[in-house]
């Protein structure tokens, strides 16, 4: 009853949030600017969006072998895949995460192991995220003017890394302190995890590799999707100012994402010229596609259902 109560929430967020931005931006000019999106040029950001997915799935099957449990690199493209398509295309009360646990546990790893790492992977992720947001800082305040955006950003990064780093460091004391046992020990595992993920790890320098490459392709097909709708957003300006849209879109106060990212667009965007109908028609034809783009997974999960197990999981990290 709770999960469902916060479902329906989300979703009222969304709606109100997206019906708010339409009305002030006037539906007419978003949906000719999301009408220019020709054919090919769907199919092209479309693949580039169906790669991204499968990097982000190769990114978990190194994680998994790094933490001593190693998903079959099968398994994890099909369970990314299904996890995208809870996501985005079908949200609902059992996010795509706990999907991806749930799966991988029925592919043979100990839950606590596929919990940590759903979570480690969604953690490198963010680092990747905030490690591009302040490389490109002093960029931002070239662009951006407003004191107060640049304050915030600053803030959010700052705090961001900084908190990575602790934990990091004195995770596993502060594990100690934690009253429940399980979750005590699950925490020290966990950061033990992360530490062995890092750059200096076996595969550390693929996975970070892997979770920029991630999120540059969705800087590029930003860029791509905007220069077919002849939204004047450049290159170097996407770079700047995709990543801090996509960095508090993460916050989990809306219906994946949808009327969040694109209020923060508009407001963003707006301050490099481009106008909100402009802003607004680019965000909700980027969320139309990744919906789109989970569809995959959805075929994968009616196949899988009836399928027993595939043993996959292997308690060794060798590659």
């Amino acid at each position: 009853m709770k999960k469902t109560f916060s479902l329906i929430a989300k979703l009222l967020v969304s709606l109100l949030l997206v019906g708010i931005l339409l009305h002030a931006a006037d539906p007419a000019p978003v949906l000719d600017r999301m009408t220019q999106v020709n054919g090919p040029g769907i199919l092209v950001v479309l693949s580039l969006v169906l790669f991204q997915i499968t990097l982000v799935g190769w990114r978990w099957q190194l994680i998994t072998r790094t933490c001593g449990t190693g998903l079959s690199f099968r398994d994890a493209q099909v369970l990314t895949f299904i996890g995208q398509f809870f996501n985005q295309t079908l949200p609902s009360t059992i996010g795509g995460d706990v999907v991806r646990v749930v799966l991988a546990t029925r592919a043979g790893m100990p839950v606590a192991r596929a919990t940590s790492s759903v979570l480690a992977d969604r953690v490198v992720a963010l680092l990747a995220l905030m490690l591009m947001a302040a490389a490109t800082l002093p960029l931002f305040y070239t662009i951006i003017l407003s004191h107060a955006m640049r304050t915030a950003l600053t803030l959010l990064v700052a705090g961001g890394l900084c908190g990575f780093a602790l934990c990091l460091l004195l995770g596993e004391w502060m594990a100690r302190f934690i009253p429940f046992k399980k979750l005590s020990i699950f925490m020290a595992e966990f950061t033990r995890d992360m530490r062995c993920i890092m750059p200096t790890s076996r595969h550390g320098g693929l996975i970070m590799t892997l979770s920029i490459l991630t999120h540059f392709m969705t800087v590029a097909v930003m860029f791509m999707m905007a220069r077919m709708m002849s939204i004047p957003l450049g290159f170097l300006d996407a770079m700047v100012l995709i990543p801090p849209v996509i960095l508090l879109t993460v916050l989990p106060i809306s219906l994946a994402g949808w009327g969040i990212r694109e209020g923060v667009m508009v407001f963003i965007l707006g301050k490099t010229g481009i106008v909100s109908a402009d802003a607004l028609a680019l965000s909700l034809a980027f969320g139309l596609l990744i919906s789109f783009a989970g569809l995959p997974g959805g075929v994968l999960w009616i196949l899988r259902k009836g399928k027993a197990p595939h043993a996959g999981a292997t308690n060794t990290v060798s590659p």
